[in-house]
């Protein structure tokens, strides 16, 4: 049986998910994946920047990045 804690980290993973499926499309990502040699996006900031080069290369971020880049680029 699930324990509130294991629901909670559960439903966080849901949010994960549909985070990194928003951020696959931005067009950002979609650049980023097809040229990794970009050395800069116009409207990110070097921080910025370099999360969106790590979650294209490797499809993935921890959830607080995540969500940082996700205010960044789905709002």
């Amino acid at each position: 049986m699930l324990g509130p804690m294991d629901l909670e980290g559960w439903l966080e993973g849901d949010e994960d998910e549909i985070l990194r499926t928003r951020l696959h499309a931005t067009r950002e990502i979609q650049l980023l994946e097809r040229d990794a040699t970009l050395g800069e996006l116009p409207g990110l900031n070097r921080f910025e920047f370099a999360l969106a080069r790590l979650f294209a290369q490797r499809g993935y971020l921890d959830s607080h990045e995540l969500r940082m880049l996700a205010d960044c680029l789905c709002a």
